[in-house]
């Protein structure tokens, strides 16, 4: 039998602060997309170049929390 702990995720407590989710960090994860989608074989470069337009016109707003952003480009309803 084995004794070593097993790896498990943990859920943060009741005082532990949570970062809210930044633009940075989907910055980061598309990035990461368009590197995935741009190799002509077994990806997808025109998808790859939609993502690294996106990045690109995401970036400005990097520091910003995702739930702040998406009140900047909300469209105001009529």
């Amino acid at each position: 039998m084995n004794d070593e702990p097993q790896n498990s995720v943990k859920e943060p407590g009741p005082y532990a602060q949570v970062s809210p989710l930044l633009v940075n960090d989907l910055v980061r994860h598309l990035s990461r997309l368009v590197n995935l989608y741009s190799d002509e074989k077994t990806g997808n470069p025109a998808l790859s170049d939609g993502l690294r337009q996106l990045v690109d016109a995401l970036r400005p707003y990097s520091r910003r929390p995702v739930s702040e952003f998406i009140d900047l480009v909300k469209e105001p309803s009529l």
